[in-house]
């Protein structure tokens, strides 16, 4: 993906009037995610990279025995505890006017400058392809074992670089049966007490989400998705833009077929 590229927040309309009204994104629990296999499909390719390179560089690894220890606890700690429930996301799409996207997520979708996002924020773009999610694990994961040798005797494993910097990767693999959205996130995380944690409801459940303003400059347009009355929803829209003095934002209403 080029830096000048837009991306596609796609959305309902309740969550779309919030975000230009307050000028903050919502990053959603990693768990309350469409993605049932969320996190697990991460810690399931580190898992299998450990093994091979324990198959592969046994004598050197044995040097560190204590720091790939330290590794392969942590990723039991992921499978058991659920790491993730400190994890929050919002996603992007490369793909504008997906049906697929319209359909999971909303009839509205937020076009983004991503030069203009990044300006402030960190995106990630997901991994889809097998073997480049496990090249992408070797390449961390050799380094992480080596810093887990100093900080495995402290009570700061928290703060390693190199566990973060693992834990963000693994929130960007993705089963590559979701490929076609092109996604990038920005990745987020809470702390023991959940400060800042908000909690939204959907159906039975509540979801918690966190957030995270943003540059309101980097605002392309408005997409309307397939649905009925598009022009009721364009005038609407366009009051609210003018309501939040985002008049030059673009208004633009998909041309897929709609049926009631």
């Amino acid at each position: 993906m080029t830096k000048n590229e837009t991306l596609f927040h796609y959305t309902d309309v309740s969550a779309l009037s919030s975000i230009l009204r307050n000028k903050v994104l919502w990053l959603t629990n990693l768990g309350y995610l469409n993605d049932s296999q969320e996190f697990h499909d991460g810690v399931a390719v580190v898992s299998r990279v450990i093994e091979r390179l324990v198959a592969r560089e046994g004598c050197v690894f044995e040097q560190r025995g204590g720091g790939l220890a330290f590794a392969q606890g942590v990723l039991q700690c992921y499978k058991d505890c659920g790491v993730w429930s400190s994890l929050y996301s919002c996603s992007f799409s490369g793909a504008g006017n997906l049906l697929s996207q319209w359909r999971a997520y909303g009839n509205y979708a937020i076009e983004f400058c991503r030069e203009g996002l990044e300006s402030a924020l960190s995106l990630h773009d997901c991994v889809y392809d097998a073997a480049a999610k496990e090249s992408l694990a070797e390449r961390v994961l050799k380094p992480f074992i080596e810093e887990a040798e100093d900080y495995m005797e402290t009570d700061f494993a928290e703060d390693m670089p190199g566990l973060a910097c693992l834990t963000e990767k693994i929130s960007t693999f993705k089963n590559e049966h979701f490929a076609a959205e092109h996604e990038v996130r920005i990745i987020g995380k809470s702390d023991y007490h959940m400060s800042g944690v908000k909690f939204r409801p959907r159906g039975d459940l509540l979801i918690p989400y966190q957030e995270i303003s943003f540059p309101v400059e980097s605002v392309v347009a408005i997409h309307i998705g397939p649905i009925a009355n598009q022009d009721l929803a364009e005038n609407s829209l366009s009051m609210l833009l003018r309501s939040c003095g985002l008049t030059r934002v673009r208004i633009v209403k998909s041309d897929i077929p709609f049926r009631a």
